[in-house]
């Protein structure tokens, strides 16, 4: 039998509760058991899902959620959804039933309300998890956390009437909550995006063409632009597309704000800009002289078909492996793209560059190339400079 090389392994969601679990959950809502006797109940379950880990080999052990379930009936997403929602002032109360699919108005689960804003600081208790799980367990311990995608697209909004907003309030509160987490004694992390995808991007049209606009799009004109206005991201679109506006595109324009807010919080201080080599130097050159010479009118799509023209004729970009390469006409790798990113957003990943180029701009372009070749890129500090909309959205 063959022999394979060790790996870590860690159980991904909650633990099967015991079979008796519902039935005291049911003694303490009819008040014959008392929520103390529950509590300790949640603990020798937690106690129990710590040993079978171990006894199965597992390398980073979780309390398997145990302690945050109760309302069995429930499933376990629900029971941790409710579990954190009950610690934030402004979800506690009452909750209200949300449907879950529209197949069936009778499927249902109790979301939790939001009537005020979400306060950074507040204890999700997952120092005091982590400490109680570590208590017990002989192996490196890791925390799980739901998401702030999942936290606010459940819940019931009485507050912020904007999930964008609310999502960024929840990544706030995750980061402040983490943070201690790791102070205390840097266990794992596992944060949840069960039920929660990114938002479906928008398309606008044009008569040179169509641009799909993701939020990872509009997060890199954010760090372009470096502004965290949103009338410099709209001023950009709607240069593109004229007839666009956050009155004909709400929904875009609810992802416009959470782009500036996110990367107020998120990405501004992360940036990392590096130099470019003497290969990509010139690759760069290449690009702003032949962006001069493409008319304003160009689509997306011929943008991109002039990026792997030039990329094709440098042998660190060419890809010969593509199923479509010839000799004469080589594919064009990832490397190519990931040192555009790097050097000019300051980023591992980024939008596809035509429709991007297309979007912010031919001669803007041109000068963040100019920018990044000057060195400039590379020493900008974190400050947030003033940066003018476009002509077409100066009124706005």
């Amino acid at each position: 039998m063959p022999s394979y090389e060790k790996y870590t392994t860690t159980v991904i969601g909650a633990h099967s509760v015991p079979r008796w679990y519902e039935a005291l959950d049911r003694l303490v809502t009819m008040g014959q058991l008392a929520p103390g006797d529950f509590a300790d109940a949640q603990l020798r379950a937690t106690q129990a899902a710590i040993l079978e880990q171990e006894i199965a080999g597992i390398d980073v052990i979780s309390g398997g959620e145990l302690h945050r379930r109760t309302h069995n009936r429930h499933s376990p997403p629900n029971a941790m959804l409710n579990h954190f929602w009950q610690k934030i002032p402004s979800f506690q109360g009452e909750t209200k039933p949300k449907p879950i699919t529209p197949h069936d108005p009778n499927v249902f689960h109790p979301a939790a309300i939001c009537r005020g804003p979400i306060i950074e600081t507040v204890d999700l208790g997952l120092v005091d998890e982590f400490r109680t799980v570590s208590s017990f367990a002989r192996k490196p311990v890791k925390i799980t956390m739901t998401g702030p995608h999942l936290l606010a697209t459940v819940a019931h909004d009485e507050h912020y009437n904007d999930i964008f907003p609310m999502m960024a309030d929840f990544g706030k509160l995750l980061r402040h909550n983490f943070k201690a987490l790791a102070a205390a004694d840097g266990p794992d992390f596992q944060a949840s995006v069960r039920h929660g995808a990114p938002p479906e991007p928008e398309v606008l049209a044009e008569a040179a063409g169509q641009a799909t606009i993701s939020f990872a799009m509009l997060l890199n004109l954010a760090t372009v632009s470096n502004n965290e206005n949103p009338s410099v991201l709209w001023g950009f679109l709607r240069r593109y597309c004229p007839s666009a506006s956050p009155e004909t595109h709400p929904r875009l324009d609810g992802l416009v704000r959470y782009a500036v807010a996110y990367f107020r919080d998120f990405v501004a201080p992360k940036k990392s800009y590096r130099e470019a080599d003497d290969v990509e130097r010139v690759v760069l050159m290449q690009i702003s002289s032949k962006l001069s010479q493409l008319p304003a009118a160009v689509s997306a799509d011929q943008i991109q078909q002039a990026l792997y023209d030039i990329a094709r004729s440098v042998p660190r970009y060419q890809d010969h492996s593509v199923k479509s390469a010839t000799a004469a006409r080589p594919g064009v790798s990832n490397e190519f793209f990931n040192m555009i990113y790097a050097v000019l957003l300051g980023e591992n990943r980024g939008p596809r560059l035509g429709s991007f180029i297309a979007i912010y701009g031919l001669d803007e372009t041109r000068d963040l190339i100019d920018k990044a070749l000057t060195g400039k890129l590379l020493h900008e500090s974190r400050r947030h400079p003033e940066v003018t909309a476009p002509e077409l959205d100066r009124n706005r």
